[in-house]
């Protein structure tokens, strides 16, 4: 009888601990203490006064604001504050806000005296109240109540109020009435009338304005110092400009521009694109366009204003009109750098690496010396964490243009990125000391402290970053990390709505808030935006930060499979598939059927993400951050024929003060007592693992358990049954990262067994003993190497593999002394070549050619004495399977939303626990349930996957096989399974409860046959909390063994069918039921052990606490089934 195998997670160090390591690993400046109100960005002139004073004074960055300030900001102006309930404000030109009120836990209250702003307001939970507090910002005729997420509001010289309302919901009123304002609405109220809805078209356009976007005369050659050493009007013009602008007076540098625009003597356009950066400064991309056409057309071969066109048409998010202006740029000027440059941006915005990437190395070649070129092309390379290519075009242009204000933001970025958190603390603090509100070196600081485990001064500072640039969608994407990790979850959710809107290629917001919905069951929610994940792939930039676990729960599929829709989970898992990925390996280890293709994909996903182990016990962390957790679990169980208790504790964790370090340490032990079946005795399994990645580009893993048992079986008080047993396993392995899509992995394992078993038959006067003792071990090197190289994927490996396994049996009575004693070695080698290429975006060719070479032999020497006759018999046998084979595969997207898959496969199976070679051909997975090791398969496999509806799924299979295993009929080799393995680090607290219409009851032993199967699979969503599944397969099979030939094989049954449902009820319940039918079948080769046809029911009910410190599982197996015994069990969970 099998034995549910339950696993728990872990304990969290005191607060202390984790402030210490704070304190040592990370002393950085950060901006400024939260829970102040300060102004963080400046352009132009700003001031300041407090409530009871009439002077201005002049403002500052980092000027704090006590309550009553009053801030205002002058012609060509802006400023951004942050507040200390974390509302963010951005205040346009000549724009007077007073901050009126502002309790620790109470309504907040802002006034607007002139001018515009837009504000941004995920207010904070108060502690005692556990609700929303309120924000009020008040004008001269309305004032608006803020239930909403970010809004416009301006106050014209008449007094009157305009709102408009982008994300959320907000109550506009006065003393005569009011209106309720929601997403992508606006209202207007004048004094004495009430506030009125009005139509509200093109509201991106309302907040253009909104921007980090600085007027720079650096960003042009005419006005470095050297060019303006002329005594032209027009170079004394241009000197004036820039004397104003550095004394921030804008609107005196504007109205020098626009007189020397009016000139008829210019030599130089750069008047005009000076003028066209005070339009997008101002929000007025309709003056920028004008200002670039006049521009243009005064100076045509100037290839800047066909750059900037196209600039400003990113703007407008307006790609193909960005492409129109590059295209007509390139018809006069072929080889401008300055199109190059905007190629690469725009490319860039669009998701489109490959692109981006070709222009801006194009700009280097066009101008070594330009640091523009080498900052874009590192920009890209960061975003992608390509850290071995960035790292050096970053330097480099940062030794080109030392000034550069977004290049050490990024290098700091790049170094958070990798871990290297001494070096990126140096760059922030050069960034923040000569930039104050630089938003990338921000962002990326609030990364590094988020990594650091200080969620709470992570999230302010990424506020900061994202007030000062509300258009920058990784701050925002991180900031939505924040506010998840400190239990703001409907923050979280809304904040990556919004970084979907600013960046509408990039899947990871989706993939984000798949993984929150899952964390908390709401499976269909979470479906829907895995969905929209899916359709972006192909901008992917990196997974890398992306927090792994142990089950791959980033993965895509993963809210399908939490939903009991397995079929689709695997069509989701197969289409977002990278090797490079553990979440990958980690996902799809849970999809297959069969122990070997399981524990390959485990083994390949610590080894590519050898901290995914030490994840939280509870709550997703989404990134990666320190953590030490605890987990008890209990679970008793019982049926007619046996009871077990089963108890383990866990304890793992992941830091990250030195090098990123995870652990994982495991005790379990579990207890039979017999029923109607005998089996009494008990067992423990002690795992442990250790995962390091000393570097970037290095990773290191390390795996041991060790299982004891001791089981007694009496079948009748005179034949008794004892075995007793030790295993002991060590995997340790290596991975080397040339680049992210360029990878090296080295898995060395050994491992040995001693097992012993003893009978003693007093039958009938009988007076036999027989012991039998095993010993078996084995070795194993693996190296595989993945390329990707455009189009191409490719792998290459070598793998050898050893066992020898010494067995003696040995048996006495009264008369006859028996010894057999055998000796068997058996040898496999692996050397292959793959590649999985995309034939355009619709089909995937997969091809593979595997030299394998499985050798066996064995040799026994059987001994018998009797009275005084002996003599023994020596015996040698020896099998060899080698060859060629190939593997093909086919997958094509006939349309979105269906897959055909194609796949032929020849295959030895090795005789090691695991392989890091591919173990799918174009999605489909080698079948492991019916091949031994060193027996041969051969398989023919065609399906299709569709997506019938945004709720409905189905697949369509037809599948041919032949199999050849090593031996004989009755005495098939090599049909010992490990007990140790890698699912001991998946740290589950609940049972595992998976329906595949193809996994087999048990294990299969025969020498040789073939089978034919067809089968169907239907999966629905009846509801975001409802879900059911059905599939059915037909199956015929047959013995090819002269000896045996037309029997059935085992455990394969003509019929097969399943039905299930999983519901995700209120309060963290999940209840799962499933149906089984199987027509008659056979568990022997020879057929005469007979299953009778039947129905099998199980099912299952979860609950989580709040917290999820508790859960609380009951189970049902085997009920309805023929001659099993139904199975009631209990598993109850406590993790901290």
């Amino acid at each position: 009888m099998k034995i549910i195998q339950w696993f728990s997670e872990g304990f969290a160090y005191p607060s202390w601990r984790r402030a210490l390591l704070l304190l040592v690993a990370f002393p950085i400046a950060t901006p400024t203490l939260a829970g102040v109100n300060e102004i963080v960005s400046l352009s132009g002139s700003g001031e300041y006064r407090a409530k009871t004073e009439k002077s201005w004074h002049e403002a500052h960055l980092k000027q704090t604001l006590d309550l009553g300030s009053y801030v205002r900001t002058g012609d060509l102006s802006a400023m951004a504050i942050l507040f200390a309930d974390q509302t963010q404000m951005r205040l346009a030109q000549n724009s007077m806000v007073q901050i009126k009120e502002m309790p620790d836990w109470g309504e907040t209250v802002l006034e607007l005296n002139a001018g515009r702003v837009w504000a941004q307001a995920k207010r904070k939970i108060a502690a005692a109240e556990m609700r929303s507090t309120n924000l009020t910002i008040r004008g001269p005729s309305a004032a608006a109540g803020i239930r909403g997420t970010d809004w416009e509001m301006e106050v014209d010289g008449e007094g009157r109020t305009r709102l408009v309302v982008l994300h959320g919901v907000v109550e506009f009123y006065n003393e005569q009435g009011s209106v309720t304002v929601r997403n992508n609405e606006q209202a207007l109220a004048e004094k004495g009338k009430a506030p009125v809805k009005m139509l509200l078209q093109n509201p991106a356009e309302h907040i253009q304005w909104v921007t980090s976007y600085v007027v720079d005369a650096a960003r042009y050659a005419e006005l470095s110092d050297a060019a303006l050493v002329g005594a032209t009007r027009e170079v004394a013009a241009l000197r004036e400009v820039k004397i104003l602008l550095g004394e921030r007076k804008m609107q005196a540098a504007l109205e020098r521009l626009e007189t020397l625009m009016r000139s008829m003597h210019l030599e130089s356009g750069v008047a005009y694109l000076l003028g066209a950066d005070f339009a997008i400064y101002a929000g007025n991309l309709g003056r920028a366009e004008e200002i670039l056409r006049q521009g243009r057309q005064r100076f045509p071969a100037d290839p800047r204003f066909a750059a900037q066109r196209a600039r400003v048409a990113m703007l407008r998010d307006d790609l193909p009109g960005a492409r129109e202006w590059l295209k007509s740029g390139y018809a006069v000027s072929p080889a401008a750098l300055e199109l190059r440059l905007a190629e690469g941006e725009i490319a860039r915005f669009a998701g489109e690496a490959g692109p981006a990437s070709a222009a801006y190395r194009a700009a280097m070649a066009a101008a070594p010396l330009d640091a523009r070129g080498w900052h874009g092309l590192g920009a890209v390379e960061s975003e992608r964490e390509e850290v071995k290519q960035a790292r050096p075009h970053l330097l480099q242009a940062l030794e080109l243009d030392a000034a550069s204000p977004d290049t050490r933001g990024e290098l700091a970025t790049l170094e958070t990125f990798a871990n290297r958190f001494a070096d990126a603390r140096r760059y922030y603090d050069q960034a923040l000391q000569e930039h104050p509100d630089d938003y990338v070196a921000l962002t990326g600081l609030g990364l590094m402290l988020l990594k650091a485990g200080d969620t709470g001064q992570a999230l302010d500072t990424l506020l900061r970053a994202s007030v000062i640039e509300p258009k920058y969608a990784r701050a925002v994407v991180y900031t939505a990390v924040a506010y998840y990790q400190l239990g703001r979850h409907r923050h979280a959710l809304d904040t990556l709505a919004r970084a979907a809107e600013l960046d509408p290629r990039d899947p990871l917001p989706h993939q984000l808030t798949s993984l929150i919905y899952t964390d908390l069951v709401e499976p269909g929610k979470a479906l829907d935006a895995a969905r929209e994940a899916l359709r972006r792939m192909p901008y992917l930039k990196s997974l890398n930060q992306l927090a792994n676990d142990q089950k791959g729960a980033a993965n895509l599929g993963n809210a399908l499979a939490q939903f009991g829709l397995e079929d689709w989970a695997m069509n989701y898992a197969q289409e977002s598939y990278t090797p490079f990925w553990a979440g990958s390996h980690l996902f799809l280890a849970d999809r297959y059927d069969g122990k070997f293709n399981k524990q390959s994909e485990l083994m390949q996903g610590y080894l590519t993400d050898p901290t995914a182990f030490g994840a939280s016990n509870r709550f997703q962390t989404l990134l990666t951050k320190p953590g030490d957790y605890f987990s008890a679990n209990l679970t008793p169980a019982r049926s007619d024929d046996l009871r077990t208790t089963t108890a383990s504790f866990i304890t793992n964790g992941y830091a990250n003060g030195t090098v990123p370090l995870a652990y994982f340490a495991e005790g379990m032990k579990i207890n039979l007592t017999p029923g109607r079946e005998y089996f009494d005795g008990d067992g423990s399994t002690v795992t442990a693992a250790l995962g390091a990645a000393p570097r970037e580009d290095f990773g290191v893993f390390a795996f041991t358990s060790v299982f004891e048992a001791a089981v007694d079986a009496k079948v009748n008080p005179l034949l008794t049954n004892r075995t007793t047993g030790r295993e002991n396993r060590l995997d340790v392995g290596a991975n080397y990262k040339f680049a992210p899509t360029s990878q090296s992995w080295l898995k060395l394992g050994v491992g040995e067994e001693n097992a012993r078993n003893d009978m003693a038959d007093r039958q009938q006067g009988r007076s036999i003993d027989t012991r039998f003792d095993t010993a078996p071990r084995n070795r194993d090197v693996q190296l595989r190497h993945s390329l990707k190289l455009d189009d191409d994927v490719w792998s290459w490996g070598v793998e050898n593999t050893r066992m020898d396994n010494d067995t003696a049996l040995t048996s006495n009575s009264a008369l006859t002394r028996i010894r057999n004693d055998v000796g068997d070695v058996d040898k496999s080698w692996n050397v292959y070549l793959a590649d999985r290429r995309n034939l355009g975006e619709r089909l995937t060719l997969d091809l593979g050619l595997f030299y394998e070479r499985y050798e066996k032999t064995s040799d026994n020497v059987t001994k018998v004495s009797q009275g005084g006759y002996a003599f023994s018999v020596a015996g040698h046998d020896a099998y060899l399977r080698e060859g060629l084979h190939p593997r093909m595969g086919l997958a094509f997207a006939r349309v979105p939303g269906e897959v055909w898959r194609f796949a032929y496969q020849k295959w030895v199976r090795p005789n090691t626990a695991n392989t890091l070679s591919p173990v799918a051909t174009a999605g489909i997975a080698l079948d492991n349930q019916l091949v031994l090791p060193g027996g041969e398969l051969e398989r023919l496999r065609f399906q299709v996957e569709r997506e019938l509806t945004r709720d409905a799924f189905a697949a369509l299979f037809i599948d041919g096989k032949r199999v050849n295993n090593l031996g004989q009929p009755g005495n098939v080799l090599n049909q010992g399974d490990e007990i140790a393995n890698l699912d001991r680090l998946r740290n589950r607290t609940a049972l595992v409860f998976q329906s595949n219409g193809e996994a087999l009851e048990d294990l299969p032993a025969f020498q040789q046959g073939r089978a034919l199967s067809a089968g169907v699979a239907l999966n629905q969503r009846l509801a975001d909390s409802l879900s059911a599944y059905a599939n059915y397969v037909y199956s015929e099979s047959e013995n090819t063994h002269e000896w045996l030939a037309g029997l059935k094989l085992p455990y394969l049954a003509r019929h097969h069918a399943t039905l299930g449902m999983t519901w995700a009820g209120p309060q963290r319940l999940v209840v799962q039921a499933a149906a089984v039918y199987r027509s008659r079948r056979f568990s022997n080769e020879e057929n005469t052990a007979e299953l009778p046809a039947g129905w099998d029911i199980a099912g299952k009910a979860n609950w989580q606490s709040a917290d999820k410190r508790w859960l609380v599982e009951g189970y049902a197996i085997n009920l309805l089934k023929k001659d099993s015994a139904a199975t009631l069990g209990l598993n109850v969970a406590w993790r901290y």
